[in-house]
């Protein structure tokens, strides 16, 4: 581990993941990779993300993969994104410390909670997954378990987990996991942001594709279970089509098929329940 770190404490944390650099000498590079016969290169660097001081990592430290890095001018740098500021070192590649190798993490609305997904590498003697949220990216707290799904918890394939935190605020907010092996011993992952439901009723992600031969789809994010009307008109402004669906709070996914619709130029529209138009597109019909 280096023997510098980089201390950031913004007076707000980040409302959405952002970008860090941290720049280092050629000595500070020959240092740490005399220390850790594991480095090949700076392409092989890393970041521990935690709030001691230098040393041995520490239980509850966040591993953190670099996403780029290179060198500018005399100078090398690691480039990393993280959702909260505390402490970061760099590191070698290797995390020896870590009983769980993981792929990814995310979480995503689905109706009116919050599914988080993540998969694993490999296991070693892991018991399973605390899932925590946190509306600032600083102060967390648990919001439920999953156990290991590897026999004995020890596994070398890729597993896959989800976990449904019902009743999920309809802030902005980040997921994270801590994961605990059988000897009771603990690590943090990275962070999942989920975004706001705005205040608006609908929000409209997209509607694809356009053209379209004979099936469209919409995307839509509701604040709220609202009735939505989606009306596709002619150029001269007979209606061809409707459809009225109900939507549910967060993300929705509408199919409409467009079997009937001659050839042309349509214009598709959305009407909330009051009838207020509050979305209206060109449409390609194929």
């Amino acid at each position: 581990m280096l023997d510098r770190s980089l201390q950031i404490a913004p007076q707000y944390q980040p409302v959405t993941p952002v970008d860090i650099r941290i720049y280092f000498s050629q000595a500070e590079l020959d240092a740490l990779m005399s220390s850790d016969p594991s480095l090949t290169g700076i392409e092989s660097l890393n970041i521990s993300k935690f709030s001691s001081g230098c040393g041995e990592i520490p239980t509850g430290y966040s591993y953190i993969a670099a996403g780029t890095s290179g060198k500018i001018d005399s100078f090398y740098y690691v480039q990393f994104s993280t959702a909260g500021f505390s402490d970061f070192y760099i590191r070698g590649g290797t995390d020896p410390a870590l009983a769980v190798s993981f792929v990814s993490l995310g979480a995503k609305r689905v109706g009116q909670h919050v599914q988080v997904n993540w998969q694993t590498a490999s296991e070693s003697k892991n018991r399973g997954f605390e899932i925590q949220y946190s509306v600032d990216g600083v102060s967390f707290r648990n919001v439920g378990f999953v156990t290991s799904k590897a026999s004995g918890g020890n596994s070398n394939t890729i597993l896959s987990y989800s976990f449904y935190h019902f009743g999920a605020s309809n802030a902005s907010g980040y997921y994270r996991l801590r994961q605990e092996d059988t000897d009771g011993k603990s690590v943090f992952s990275g962070t999942a942001f989920v975004k706001a439901i705005s205040g608006k009723k609908m929000e409209f992600i997209r509607f694809y594709p356009n053209p379209a031969k004979q099936t469209l789809y919409f995307e839509i994010t509701a604040a709220s279970k609202v009735r939505a009307n989606i009306i596709v008109s002619g150029a001269d402004g007979r209606v061809a089509k409707q459809l009225q669906q109900e939507l549910f709070l967060g993300n929705n996914k509408i199919t409409i098929p467009l079997n009937g619709l001659q050839a042309g130029i349509y214009l598709i529209s959305v009407k909330d329940a009051d009838g207020n138009r509050v979305y209206t597109n060109k449409l390609i019909k194929q």
